[in-house]
């Protein structure tokens, strides 16, 4: 193709955003109707040689953070892993991982602007919770590389990465089982996005009608005042042992005088919130990389918009052994 050289044939053949359309399309049909087919191979070792290379920083990559409180996101451990992971994960491909707060002063529209300005192609929304509303379908995605970290964001179906909330709480009856207790109890939140009550109910099924507990799944977080609700179930279900993922259960435990482990074991669906000794380790940071790394084949292949059909990539967690999950003295393994 005559006037036109090998960069710019190389980058049309990557789909480059920096050829325009029409040339694009023009060079591909040619390359086609000669017989061009990528070299699987070569395209393997460029990747690897890309990665590989620690590169001076050239954009970022923005959070968005739509918090009502932002400051109490990455108060969370789980999700400052998710940050630390997934900074980690971009650096070495020059990129930055910046925070871009969604309030009253800056609207989705007004970051849309700024990002447009900045160059940045990627967004990575994490976990949100009590965020700021906003007209979430109306910012221009189809200009962006998405992934969401975590279910909490349903206005927007992009690509997700987050933890396996299904399997690990099997793990964790299973783990809770092995330990001896045969009334095992799971508090939670009742929402269609928690996928842990799939897993709860795959185990609770194999359980005897006789130990089978009632989860207790309330609309919202518990807060200090909800030490009663929890009274009542106490004492409807008599439980041997909890698995809960709300960090107040130990707080409102201790307010109505429920000793751990002495009156009822615990674990935590998340031990890193430090509301159980035992329990499952998310890893969080991993999460993190693994939402780095498909956010940069995203950008790398010019892959933007929401996608007709999201994938998931799920990562599973491990037990974590504590004082709050002792050995029943009741099991034969005492």
């Amino acid at each position: 193709m005559q006037g036109v050289s090998h960069t710019t044939v190389s980058l049309a053949l990557k789909n480059s955003p920096q050829i325009s359309a029409a040339l694009r399309s023009e060079i591909q049909a040619l390359a086609l109707k000669m017989g061009y087919s990528p070299n699987s191979a070569a395209s393997a070792l460029s990747n690897f040689k890309q990665d590989s290379q620690t590169k001076s920083i050239h954009s970022s990559i923005a959070w968005l953070n739509a918090w009502r409180l932002p400051a109490n996101l990455r108060k969370f451990c789980e999700f400052d892993a998710y940050w630390t992971g997934l900074e980690e994960s971009v650096r070495p491909s020059g990129y930055r991982l910046e925070e871009f707060i969604i309030d009253e002063s800056v609207s989705l529209q007004r970051l849309a602007k700024i990002l447009h300005v900045r160059n940045i192609q990627g967004i990575v929304i994490p976990p949100q919770q009590d965020f700021v509303a906003d007209d979430w379908a109306a910012f221009p995605w189809n200009d962006f590389s998405v992934v969401r970290i975590g279910r909490s964001m349903t206005a927007v179906s992009s690509h997700l990465v987050g933890p396996d909330h299904a399997t690990n709480t099997i793990l964790a009856f299973h783990e809770i089982q092995q330990r001896g207790y045969q009334r095992i109890g799971f508090i939670g939140i009742n929402q269609t996005t928690h996928m842990g009550t799939g897993g709860l109910l795959q185990v609770n099924a194999q359980v005897p009608a006789a130990r089978r507990v009632t989860p207790l799944l309330c609309e919202k977080p518990l807060g200090a005042d909800d030490h009663q609700l929890i009274a009542s179930w106490l004492l409807h279900e008599k439980p041997d042992a909890i698995l809960c993922d709300q960090i107040m259960v130990p707080v409102l435990l201790a307010k109505l005088g429920v000793r751990v482990p002495e009156d009822v074991a615990l674990a935590a669906m998340g031990i890193s919130e430090g509301s159980a000794g035992a329990g499952i380790d998310q890893n969080g940071l991993e999460i993190g990389e693994a939402a780095g790394a498909v956010l940069l084949a995203l950008i790398r292949a010019n892959d933007r918009g929401i996608p007709l059909v999201p994938k998931e990539t799920l990562l599973s967690g491990k037990w974590v052994d504590g004082p709050s999950m002792p050995i029943c003295k009741n099991s034969p393994a005492d």
